[in-house]
């Protein structure tokens, strides 16, 4: 998804309207999806973007950061 704003609600509503609804989205989001979730651990909207491209306000250089997903494990007591 490739946002020109920064309104999240507007991501969402998009999303799910394509057919891809933001994970943990109560409002938008697949409810029978969102409860599998919940027993992963995943308690709110999950929201992630894996790369950000922008130019710097001050000297124009363009940025590029990436943040793959990390990994994680979950031990069951």
């Amino acid at each position: 998804m490739r946002l020109l704003t920064g309104r999240m609600h507007q991501a969402r509503v998009h999303a799910a309207h394509i057919g891809h609804p933001i994970a943990g989205d109560d409002k938008y989001g697949n409810r029978d999806f969102n409860q599998r979730m919940k027993q992963q651990g995943l308690t709110r909207l999950f929201l992630h973007a894996a790369r950000l491209e922008f130019r710097h306000p001050l000297g124009g250089r363009k940025m590029r950061i990436e943040a793959p997903l990390p990994i994680v494990t979950r031990t069951r007591a």
